[in-house]
């Protein structure tokens, strides 16, 4: 178990310079050595949907994200000789503790990317120690990957970087295989720097911290044998920097959105990628990629993502397993690491000298036509909210519609995931509009059968049951946004247009409320949802314990009305202020907004529209993934 002394020192690192980096990866992995096994690392008993020994070799070699950038960097580490044992055994055929030969799709090929990015770049540790022996059975335990079928997205990476590390040592591997695996991924490129992770439509923190921050990985280590490819990667990378600058706030905090959020910093891992592949962003200093990660780092660090023996936990700013997946085991969040690659960069590159400097410029309003959003940022007050349409992640189930398809997420308030059907927070149906028979069981929005990004506004269609039909419009509104929903039901709904979810304090205030609007208060700031349409029923709905993926303890408020069977207009004004002064800011301004019916239905703000109802076109999606090769 970690010492008090040891997790002290981890909350006191001030995280400014290069040895505080290393220190910090020092720390991260200093508490996983009480749990060593001899297959591994064996941090808990909660399982993922592979075995507990593949757990073991997940906990193992994550860390080494952050270990080899630490070794290739000439910083000290006091247990490679511990680490190589362990290697030793997971790769020997003839040991007890062997992980396995690949015969399909395997966790263990995700597992073999830090182990070939060691080989690479910290050759002195891993490789160069080892018997010939030893080192036949690792590259034959890294060659099992070419058995990894099946595989369309950023796996196909995993494959390329252990054909990299075994090029390097002039072991043998299917070259022609390597090839078709980088023409595919260029098939998955979209455009506008934008790649798709796979045949889907998700657009979320996969696309920089695996598709980019791999292909930068490839960019600072193929670019002899491959140098227009290198290129390619690199001049992707730095457009899509641009965009992805808007998922930040200026403290450092992201926006949470999508699956595998307990991965944590490796947020960040695509701003150490750029620094350590030398690409440049036109426009853009040194200082301020470098204050984009260090001030993301710290802001994690401040948040209780620790158990109490220093081990990171599944969940976002706090241990859930509500939030996690179902391929979650207790070390994976360790891909948090990959943020630290920036380690392997010597000493005297210039990144360690410069001051971190505040973000690049930006626009307040953000357009991201491919993810199917549009950020919108209130700088002053630390917080960003995405507006989205369009994703999902259809192997996921469920989870989809809560981590995909809500209306608006918030760097402050964040969003829930699924819970259970005892309500609208039961279901963690926050930024949504929720639709029940009984009012008991919710469905909100999951699957768009159309959707289009036009004139700074999202619209969607999609179908909660076949005989109900929605068109929702979303449209960013000066400090909050506007929605407009059209439905068509053969059924009786009780329908419920939900705003951000916000934490609950015991001394937490008086919330506000009129006929049409209620504005919830807390410590955080105000949360509040106006009906434009008149005539709903405003009320607070508590969300069930640790379903908000930032708050434990949380409510949000909604706009509550049944709906016969027919034809029905919804609008609302929504509003989500991280300031506990805003109240008269958010009156004032939803108080300007009016809804006007007719053959375009229209919401208005001192007699300009700000929404309209345009007919969607039909079979409207976001950007077309192209085949792969």
């Amino acid at each position: 178990m970690a010492s008090t002394t040891s997790l002290h020192h981890r909350h006191a690192n001030p995280l400014r310079s290069r040895e505080d980096l290393a220190q910090l990866m020092r720390d991260f992995y200093e508490p996983l050595r009480a749990y060593r096994v001899a297959d591994g690392f064996a941090l808990g008993t909660t399982a993922a949907v592979y075995a507990d020994e593949t757990a073991h070799a997940e906990a193992f070699l994550r860390p080494l994200w952050g270990l080899a950038p630490l070794a290739a960097g000439g910083l000290p580490f006091g247990h490679w000789a511990e680490w190589r044992a362990t290697l030793t055994a997971g790769t020997d055929p003839a040991s007890p503790a062997f992980w396995g030969y690949i015969t399909n799709q395997d966790q263990l090929a995700v597992e073999m990317a830090p182990l070939a990015l060691g080989l690479l770049i910290a050759p002195e540790e891993i490789w160069e120690p080892l018997t010939t022996g030893e080192r036949h059975h690792l590259a034959a335990w890294l060659r099992s990957i070419e058995q990894c079928s099946g595989i369309r997205n950023n796996w196909i990476f995993f494959r390329v970087l252990v054909h990299l590390a075994l090029a390097k040592f002039s072991q043998p591997y299917d070259h022609e295989f390597h090839e078709r695996d980088l023409a595919a991924l260029d098939g998955l490129f979209l455009g506008d720097g934008w790649y798709s992770d796979g045949p889907t439509s998700q657009r979320d923190y996969y696309i920089p911290m695996a598709m980019h921050f791999y292909g930068l990985i490839y960019a600072r280590l193929a670019s002899a044998q491959d140098p227009a490819r290198c290129e390619r990667f690199r001049q992707r990378a730095a457009v899509f920097a641009k965009d992805y600058l808007h998922w930040f706030t200026p403290t450092g905090d992201a926006v949470p959105f999508g699956r595998s959020l307990s991965y944590r910093f490796a947020q960040a891992a695509f701003w150490s990628a750029l620094v350590y592949a030398g690409v440049a962003v036109e426009g853009w200093t040194t200082g301020q990629v470098k204050g984009l990660l260090m001030r993301h780092l710290r802001w994690w660090m401040a948040q209780p993502i620790l158990s109490p023996d220093g081990v990171l936990s599944i969940g976002y700013t706090y241990p859930n397993l509500l939030m996690s997946e179902w391929y979650n085991a207790p070390g994976s969040p360790y891909w948090a690491a990959k943020s630290l690659l920036i380690l392997a960069l010597p000493s005297t590159d210039p990144f360690w000298s410069v001051e971190e400097e505040p973000l690049p410029p930006r626009s307040a309003i953000a357009i991201q036509r491919h993810a199917g959003m549009i950020f919108q940022h209130d700088d002053a007050r630390s917080h960003t909210t995405a507006l989205a349409s369009g994703q999902h992640a259809s192997f996921m189930g469920s989870a989809s519609g809560n981590k995909y398809a809500k209306f608006a997420y918030s760097s402050k308030f964040g969003f829930a995931v699924h819970g259970s059907d005892d309500g609208v927070g039961g279901g963690g149906h926050d930024s949504t509009l929720a639709l029940s028979e009984d009012g008991q069981h919710f469905r909100s929005r999951t699957v768009c059968d159309a959707v289009e990004v036009r004139d700074g506004v999202l619209a969607s269609r999609w179908h909660p049951w076949p005989d109900v039909l929605v068109e929702t419009w979303l449209a960013p509104a000066r400090i909050g946004h506007v929605r407009i929903h059209h439905v068509l039901t053969a059924r009786t709904l009780h329908a419920c247009d939900t705003g951000f979810s916000v934490p609950i304090h015991r001394h937490q205030g008086s919330d506000v409320t009129s006929p049409d609007a209620l504005l919830l208060c807390s410590q955080l700031g105000w949360s509040g949802i106006r009906d434009l349409r008149h005539g709903a029923q405003v009320g607070s709905h508590a969300l069930r314990a640790n379903l908000n993926v930032l708050h434990p303890r949380a409510r949000m408020p909604g706009a509550t009305r049944t709906l016969s069977p027919g034809d029905h207009w919804l609008a609302v004004a929504v509003a989500g202020i991280p300031d506990p002064q805003a109240e008269s800011e958010i009156r004032i301004w939803w108080e300007r907004l009016q809804w006007v019916p007719g053959g375009v239905p229209h919401i208005l703000r001192d007699e300009e529209i700000i929404l309209r109802a345009d007919p969607l076109p039909q079979g409207v999606h976001l950007t077309p993934v192209p085949a792969l090769r």
